[in-house]
């Protein structure tokens, strides 16, 4: 009897084991897939019993590549995160040249919210009253400067990802027009009232140049216009940190082994 009762004992002790095994992979590989299709360039490391993001410096690029020069890269590339930064941020400044007397020909820099149509063009609703719209009737030449959000759980304003559209502003084709304003009022709901207002009008801007930045410290370059128009945006851009949230605060027994 004493020995049934020991071999049940060792036997119920070696389920949980493999369970728990089982669980600490599948919890590792979610790790692991944040990691490798986080959109920002992000690494993901375990201190204090909890996982960190960071950022990818040039060192440990260095290293991921070196491990990994081997095999393909399932990492999104710039162009993919230039795309998946102007399709997270549904508003962005909008930088016009000013047609105001004392001013004529500076900056002028103004808040706009705006979604993306199927090339990645950012769409706007303006009202006629608006400087910048004065500004752009007299100047379509224009810039969008759009950054990450900054979420509870991610990084320093600074190190947020950030992308720079250099372009002309055109009216948008009337074939387009009814798509292009469900999708606004959408996106932001508040324009469901003066979408059909004769005094807003919808255009979007035509990318010449586009400026991605990674964030202080990390590598920026200019992306092409027309890979950016053909890439996808990255599906988990906007549940990383939520998705590391919930592993510090749900894992943290399998962070402990």
């Amino acid at each position: 009897v004493c020995i049934e009762l020991s071999t049940s004992w060792i036997l119920n002790i070696f389920q949980f084991s493999r369970l728990a095994m089982i669980h600490s992979i599948i919890s590792l590989g979610l790790i692991l897939l944040i990691s490798l299709y986080s959109s920002n360039g992000f690494i993901l490391s375990k201190a204090n019993n909890r996982i960190k993001l960071t950022t990818i410096h040039s060192t440990e690029l260095k290293v991921v590549i070196e491990s990994q020069e081997n095999s393909p890269s399932i990492r999104p590339s710039i162009t993919d995160k230039a795309r998946t930064i102007t399709h997270v941020c549904t508003s962005g400044t909008l930088c016009t040249t000013s047609v105001m007397e004392e001013v004529t020909g500076a900056p002028f820099g103004s808040y706009v919210d705006y979604i993306l149509d199927d090339n990645g063009w950012p769409c706007m609703l303006l009202s006629d009253q608006s400087l910048h719209t004065s500004n752009i009737k007299n100047n379509p030449q224009v810039s969008l400067f759009c950054q990450l959000p900054r979420s509870q759980y991610g990084q320093q304003t600074a190190g947020l990802s950030r992308v720079t559209i250099i372009g002309k502003v055109q009216p948008i084709p009337s074939d387009e027009l009814s798509a292009i304003k469900l999708a606004f009022t959408l996106v932001h709901q508040y324009a469901d009232q003066i979408v059909d207002s004769p005094k807003f009008s919808f255009c979007r801007i035509k990318p010449q140049k586009i400026y991605f930045s990674g964030g202080f410290g990390v590598m920026a370059t200019w992306v092409d216009v027309a890979e950016y128009e053909s890439a996808k945006p990255d599906v988990l851009a906007q549940e990383v940190s939520a998705m590391l949230a919930k592993i510090n605060t749900d894992k943290q027994g399998e962070l402990l082994l």
